[in-house]
């Protein structure tokens, strides 16, 4: 299904319902709550330069997506939706 905001395919199957499920705020969906909590804390530490605590996040963020079957680009486009 193509997102109508973004004009392009997911990257993860069933990622509009995921993010549907999330924006209702069920407990179907925990995972990807909590990477998009440290994706956030990625890019916080982006902000204030600390670079280095910024690549451990991003490097514990990376090794989990696979086994939450979630891409980095489904943490970018889920924090656009939910702001």
């Amino acid at each position: 299904m193509v997102n109508p905001k973004q004009g392009k395919e997911p990257a993860t199957p069933n990622f509009d319902i995921r993010c549907a499920i999330i924006k209702r705020m069920t407990n179907s969906t925990p995972t990807l709550l909590i990477w998009l909590v440290q994706y956030r804390k990625y890019l916080d530490l982006v902000q204030q330069d600390l670079h280095e605590q910024a690549e451990l996040v991003k490097a514990e963020i990376n090794e989990a997506l696979p086994d939450a079957e979630l891409c980095w680009e489904d943490l970018e486009r889920a924090a656009q939706n939910l702001k």
